[in-house]
């Protein structure tokens, strides 16, 4: 063989046997278009090619940043308060004391029997104090038995203006009453009836309420 042709051989022997393919995975670690592209070997077609460069991508790690966004927890999304009262709210509802009721003031009622010239008798009243006061006791003795109505009694026999209410009064005060009439409402219990007291309004039998 001649020397340029030893020559030749050894130049295409070098470049047959000791010149190899670049690495498929770049030093950096991350293999980019550019890399992909020069680690296709030689006499590919051009589909091949793409597809070799799309399966190196596939095997190449992503940046790190692009892993930290991807394994990043995702944040929850912000509840609702919930609608339990704060605990100053409860400690305010339990200390707020109910709206006490006066103890100067009752409720009661009562059944009166007027007379002639008994303070604002009505000009039908025709029976004399006698008369009235013996009606009276009548009234209280019934208004006592056991099962007495005695907002029915009062409808039926009452001279005062609050007959047609069952006898009831508002709630009055001591002092807003003539004083016997007061001081005889609130010697009693709730439920107890007063036996016959004199006003200069007439006869009263009273039956304390509240």
């Amino acid at each position: 063989m001649r020397a340029h042709d030893h020559a030749a051989a050894g130049t295409d022997g070098r470049s047959g046997s000791n010149q190899r393919a670049a690495p498929l995975e770049p030093a950096g670690g991350a293999l980019t278009s550019a890399g992909a592209a020069r680690c296709l070997p030689r006499g590919v077609p051009w589909l091949g090619a793409m597809l070799l460069a799309l399966g190196c991508s596939e095997l190449t790690e992503p940046p790190a940043h692009r892993r930290m966004s991807a394994n990043a927890p995702v944040a929850d999304a912000p509840t609702a308060p919930s609608p339990a009262a704060s605990p100053s709210t409860q400690v305010v509802a339990e200390k707020t004391p109910p709206v006490p009721v006066p103890t100067d003031q009752i409720e009661a009622s009562h059944i009166l029997v007027s007379y002639q010239a008994a303070t604002r008798a009505k000009p039908t009243v025709a029976r004399t104090r006698e008369q009235a006061l013996e009606l009276a006791t009548q009234l209280a003795a019934r208004a006592r038995e056991p099962g007495a109505d005695f907002a029915q009694l009062a409808k039926d026999a009452s001279d005062g203006p609050s007959g047609v209410e069952g006898g009831v009064l508002p709630r009055f005060g001591r002092q807003q009453m003539v004083k016997p009439f007061s001081d005889a409402a609130f010697a009693l219990r709730p439920g107890e009836i007063s036996g016959v007291v004199e006003t200069n309004f007439g006869f009263h039998i009273i039956k304390r309420l509240q």
